[in-house]
């Protein structure tokens, strides 16, 4: 951040003049990346590594026309995110094979969380992931966001103990625009929502099950993934945020 005026083409922003208020901030339309180390910038400053082995064909730009990404390159794609008929959001287009870890020293607290992606197949699959707070060995003391194999579910553990949260209804299909929320309370009572397509909340809740000092060692927040090694979901991601306090769905999606 500079109080000098600048001219010509606007620098990108530094990771420190990109740090947000909340505890992790990825939007797509704001993030940075580094082509030659192949680091993303998050919104709140946290550096992810982003990896795949091999290309992702049929990525769809601004205009509807669709290219190739090429390995270890981020496949941003355009889509409609409001139902206007155009294609007005930016996304980051993940295949089974891409990873995306930041790795983090964010400890169990009261906290709320947000996950908007587009679904891009049918959930046949049990244990694809979407998001987690994992270390590499998806061991020990953490959260993640998977699949049973027809609906989504959010699961909390301390390491030795595992709430699992299904949802049993509104399964999404390639298409829909789905919002995920959670809380998690200091209590350790976690409650997971789902939105498709703007409509109605579907929601399920576990039992208390008391925070754990800290996560696993070496957590990372994961997208697409519980760790290098399981399962991409594929998806169209938008933005994934979490912040302090167990906020309700409708303050920490407006929130700024």
């Amino acid at each position: 951040m500079t109080l000098l005026p600048t001219y010509g083409v606007p620098a990108p922003a530094s990771p420190l003049d990109s740090v947000s208020r909340d505890l992790f901030e990825f939007d797509v339309s704001q993030i940075e990346w580094s082509p030659d180390s192949g680091v993303l910038i998050a919104t709140s400053g946290h550096l992810g590594t982003f990896a795949r082995g091999a290309t992702l064909a049929s990525v769809s730009d601004y205009a509807g026309a669709t290219y190739t990404a090429v390995n270890a390159q981020p496949a941003w794609e355009s889509r409609d995110w409001t139902a206007s008929g155009t294609r007005q959001s930016l996304g980051l287009r993940m295949g089974t094979s891409d990873r995306l870890a930041f790795p983090t020293t964010l400890r169990p607290m009261a906290m709320a969380g947000l996950l908007e992606i587009i679904e891009t197949g049918a959930r046949t699959s049990a244990g694809n992931t979407l998001f987690a707070i994992r270390n590499d060995a998806a061991t020990g003391a953490g959260m993640f966001l998977d699949t049973t194999g027809s609906f989504y579910r959010l699961v909390y553990t301390d390491g030795t103990t595992t709430r699992l949260i299904p949802l049993t209804s509104g399964a999404p299909v390639a298409g829909d625009r789905v919002q995920f929320t959670w809380e998690l309370s200091g209590t350790g009572v976690l409650t997971f929502y789902q939105s498709i397509n703007g409509g109605a909340t579907t929601s399920a809740a576990g039992a208390a099950l008391a925070l754990p000092s800290a996560w696993a060692t070496s957590a990372s927040i994961r997208l697409n993934s519980e760790s290098p090694t399981n399962n991409g979901a594929q998806g169209w991601y938008r933005r994934c945020r979490i912040v302090a306090g167990a906020l309700n769905a409708t303050t920490i999606v407006a929130r700024r």
